[in-house]
């Protein structure tokens, strides 16, 4: 049985012009309008390939023709793959090709382009990836129908204003060049739905950017970005990635209806702005690790589809409780953190362990006193009005619906006296800052280890409740009813 070889890889005959690239295999590409030449280690484009639509020399219309002569039956060369080789140039007579939608050159050492690459009107997607250019020419920027230019991997400082020219472009990816900055014909580009720009030198972006309406993906990794323009018109926003620039806050997007991912690693947030995380309600993952984040504000569980949160190498101490609702949450990294409030093997335990733990620490309804079948209420001018006027500031509690509420967590004096309590709320152990406690005339009988981590603590009223009994320890104070 006779081997059946591949027309493009058959050997050429010593006089052949045309190396690697057989005629069979031209031929084929006039018949289906394709042509690939990936990695085949040329140093140059057989000028075959630019005449392939073309008419040989020695051409005549016979209809008794065999098929592989029938030249004019052939389709116009809609797509060259060129991936791979060894190019440092293409010819001028791509101009010949312009029926081209699709031009693939990437993984290639090309340091610039034929200036009749302008003329290829149709050319829909242009890969340039993985060569050498230093600059980006202007012909390029005339392509009208250009959907998606891949410019990453290349040594680029700089993009021309023309860039504003190319106005059905809808994906850009300039990553891993060496730009300094975007010009802010950026903005002009309002049907661009992706922009990848990570890895360059990127300390600004213009605010041009903010009004890239149709913007689905973001991507500015790996810049030196420490602050960015307040993007609110970007509506269609999905995922934004800013990991490892100089970022200290959270960015302003807004509205962010459709944003599922926002991640910040690795950059230098010390604060996260209420205001800002409460709009992220589409948010599904939040990556914050490797930061300076020293807490979280409550604000956090409003965003009712997060899954996944990361916090690894923070410097939070606690977490707040209104956490512990976040019902949506499946992952959640706490690594590197001194946490203070949740001991180590309850984050051991993951994330479901550290959602149940929070929930445990709300502060409970105290159970209600009956006599008769009747309800006994304090009257309400025997509530115990804030004792204290100091400068400082005050923490007093009010009574909810069934529960106590904190009115501070920053607070340096708390006052629960009076408040027929038979056990401290859990919160009152995550206020690091306090340092006056009353808890006089309640129904206490302990106080609690957890007492020791108030390491600010200088006044502790007990009052009418019980009295101190000697312990080997610091770890636990027992208390006896007066």
């Amino acid at each position: 049985m006779q081997r059946r070889v591949n027309p493009g890889f058959v050997k050429q005959h010593p006089g052949a012009p045309e190396k690697g690239v057989s005629d069979a295999l031209l031929r084929q590409a006039n018949k289906s309008g394709q042509l690939n030449l990936s990695h085949r280690g040329l140093g140059q484009v057989p000028p075959g390939v630019w005449r392939v639509n073309q008419p040989p020399p020695t051409a005549s219309v016979s209809f008794e023709a065999r098929d592989e002569e029938r030249w004019w039956e052939g389709k116009e060369l809609v797509k060259l793959l060129l991936p791979g080789n060894r190019l440092r140039e293409l010819s001028e007579d791509i101009g010949l090709l312009p029926a081209l939608t699709v031009l693939d050159v990437h993984d290639n050492l090309l340091t610039a382009l034929p200036r009749a690459i302008g003329e290829l009107v149709c050319l829909t997607r242009l890969v340039l990836s993985h060569n050498q250019l230093a600059a980006l020419q202007e012909e390029v920027c005339a392509l009208p129908s250009l959907r998606c230019l891949r410019l990453d991997y290349n040594l680029l400082t700089v993009l021309p204003p023309a860039l504003e020219r190319l106005s059905a472009l809808e994906e850009l990816d300039l990553s891993h060049n060496r730009l300094a900055s975007l010009p802010h014909q950026l903005g002009q580009l309002d049907r661009l739905v992706l922009l990848r720009a990570s890895d360059n030198c990127l300390s600004s972006i213009p605010p041009s950017a903010g009004s890239l309406k149709n913007l689905k993906e973001l991507s500015l990794s790996k810049n030196k970005l420490a602050s960015l323009p307040p993007f609110l018109s970007l509506h269609s926003l999905a995922v934004v990635d800013l990991r490892y620039n100089v970022l200290k806050e959270v960015p302003h997007i807004q509205p962010a209806l459709e944003l599922k991912e926002l991640h910040l690693g690795y950059n230098r947030i010390e604060r996260l702005s209420e205001a800002r995380l409460k709009v992220l309600h589409a948010l599904v993952i939040l990556d914050l690790r490797d930061n300076k984040i020293a807490s979280v504000p409550e604000a956090i569980a409003e965003l009712t589809d997060l899954e996944r949160l990361d916090l690894t190498n923070n410097d939070l101490m606690g977490l707040p409780v209104a956490m512990g609702g976040m019902t949506q949450l499946k992952a959640l990294s706490l690594d590197g953190n001194a946490l203070r409030s949740i001991r180590r093997s309850i984050v051991q335990q993951g994330t479901v362990a550290v959602l149940k733990y929070l929930r445990s620490r709300a502060i409970p309804a105290e159970p209600e006193e009956h006599t008769h079948h009747t309800t006994k209420h304090t009257p309400k001018k025997h509530q115990p009005p804030p004792t204290h006027t100091h400068s400082r500031e005050t923490h007093v509690c009010s009574e909810g619906e069934g529960e106590l509420v904190l009115n501070s967590a920053s607070a340096q004096v708390l006052d629960l006296a009076k408040r027929n309590l038979s056990t401290l709320p859990p919160q009152v152990f995550d206020m690091s800052g306090l340092a006056e406690l009353m808890v006089g005339h309640n129904r206490l009988t302990s106080l609690p280890p957890a007492i020791g981590q108030l390491c600010s603590l200088t006044v502790l009223d007990v009052r009418r409740v019980c009295q101190l009994c000697s312990s080997h320890t610091h770890a636990h104070t027992e208390l006896s009813s007066q």
